[in-house]
């Protein structure tokens, strides 16, 4: 099992399973495999649940020393399984007093748990007032076919409707925010946003990109009064389609969809417009709360919305409404003002105009770094061919606020090898034996498992935010007339 080249992962994953089961994985394995396994491995699960059921204090002192490789399913159901018992709980509110656990990553549920362990410690009470001061209402949906809110909407063009969502993996088409069985519904087939306008209509428009399980995404979908109809991620256009103007659809209710399953997952910051709103309203305002929209007109056509849902409409099936430290990054009107300061720079000065020929140098010396353009470049950002395509709101986003909406394929992986070294790059490949490195300006690294102390996904994008912060008017200008260029 400890052996990183002799057993192909999925089966070291089983055998450490069945160890599991039988109360006899050795404490130092679970350690050792936990750090050596690639985030989302199978054998990585098996080793972290291993050291949470264990739960003693050495088990979880290693659980934590992973904790950042771990993605947000992986780290719930290790918090669950390590408070199934009093040390575990115990050594649970140690590593929040060591601040080697988020107090996000807590669930409301775990409270009472660790209440009874131990209520009177100060990490204890450290958490609680966090919760009473910061947590946010979310709506909870548990997979239910009446799980939801009865709100008996009716919806035709122009509307505007969005919402921050995190779903549980696997993401399907019984997920959604707004529909009905039998009727039109906006839900998620295979990962993707889509508007299905029911079985006469059908799908409508769908997503390109998926969403990630258990992250918060924001997803909205406009139509105009001509049926124009355009979908939305993080504040970015996705995908475009088309509906009959006279379309009208009925007895919609928040979180149903068509299957006879439900929605399994968090919604927050749920709006239904009685307009099409704009490109530009809609990556101005998606990080805002409600409450905070004070933009002039910015309200204007705002039908219904929730902040807390259990203000907005009656709770039905499973559904309920919690308070959470883990709710969407939803900026504080301060925060706001000033990224929206740097979008209205760089928004101005790419509609200005500038030279492309000028924008070519400073292409090659700002993103040919690490993006690629007709094969010519490196390969550690997504290639930009066809920027010209994506429009400038689309690109604005992606330069200025290049982590809000991050792909998987493109988050930083951190190594610590067993010499003490730390590294940090795109991860290229990966199989039993290895992994591939890809890092700005160097050869591909390849790294033997065995070499591998620890791995984790960074939450930001291999790109910097502010890049165009250090570069000058006319070469900021300039940069955005080449990518206009780039069909």
């Amino acid at each position: 099992l400890a052996s990183a080249g002799t057993e192909p992962l999925g089966r070291r994953a089983r055998a450490l399973a069945a160890l599991t089961e039988l109360g006899e994985a050795p404490l130092e394995l679970c350690a050792e495999l936990a750090r050596a396994a690639l985030p989302g491995e199978a054998l990585q699960r098996t080793a972290i649940l291993g050291l949470a059921t264990l739960g003693s204090d050495e088990a979880a002192a290693a659980l934590f020393e992973s904790w950042r490789a771990l993605a947000p399913v992986l780290k719930r159901d290790a918090l669950r399984t390590l408070a199934r018992n009093h040390t575990g709980a115990k050594a649970l509110l140690a590593a929040l007093e060591r601040d080697d656990l988020d107090p996000r990553d807590v669930e409301p549920e775990l409270l009472e748990r660790l209440r009874a362990v131990d209520a009177g410690s100060a990490a204890f009470a450290a958490l609680e007032a966090e919760f009473a001061a910061r947590a946010e209402s979310v709506l909870v949906c548990t997979g239910g076919g009446d799980d939801g809110l009865d709100t008996n909407l009716e919806l035709a063009p122009p509307f505007t409707l969005e919402a921050w969502v995190a779903l549980a993996e696997p993401i399907t088409n019984a997920d959604g925010i707004l529909g009905r069985a039998g009727g039109a519904d906006f839900n998620f087939a295979d990962a993707r946003f889509r508007f299905y306008a029911g079985p006469n209509l059908g799908d409508r428009v769908i997503a390109r990109r998926r969403l990630e399980p258990e992250t918060w995404t924001h997803v909205a979908v406009t139509c105009d009064a001509s049926g124009n109809v355009v979908l939305y991620q993080n504040g970015e256009a996705e995908s475009e389609g088309t509906l009959a103007p006279d379309s009208s659809f009925d007895a919609l209710d928040v979180a149903r969809t068509t299957p006879d399953e439900g929605t399994r997952g968090r919604i927050a910051e749920w709006r239904l417009w009685r307009r099409a709103r704009s490109a530009a309203e809609i990556g101005r305002d998606f990080r805002l709360r409600t409450d905070a929209l004070n933009a002039p007109g910015a309200r204007d056509g705002l039908a219904r919305s929730f902040s807390v849902a259990a203000d907005f409409a009656p709770l039905a099936g499973g559904a309920r409404v919690e308070r959470t430290l883990d709710g969407p990054p939803i900026l504080d009107a301060e925060a706001a003002q000033a990224l929206e300061a740097r979008f209205e720079r760089a928004r101005t000065l790419a509609n200005r105009g500038g030279d492309p020929a000028l924008g070519s140098g400073v292409f090659e010396r700002t993103c040919l770094v690490c993006h690629s353009v007709a094969k010519r470049g490196a390969a550690i950002g997504p290639p930009l061919d066809g920027s010209a395509h994506r429009g400038t709101e689309a690109l604005l986003r992606a330069i200025v606020t290049p982590s809000a909406a991050i792909e998987s394929g493109y988050r930083l992986l951190l190594v610590e090898t067993r010499d003490g070294e730390r590294l940090d790059g795109l991860l290229a490949r990966q199989d039993e034996r290895s992994i591939v490195l890809r890092r700005q300006g160097r050869e591909d690294l390849v790294l033997a498992r065995e070499e591998l102390a620890s791995l984790g996904f960074d939450r930001l994008s291999v790109m910097p935010d502010g890049l165009l912060d250090g570069l000058s008017d006319d070469d900021v200008a300039a940069l955005f007339a080449y990518l206009a260029t780039l069909r």
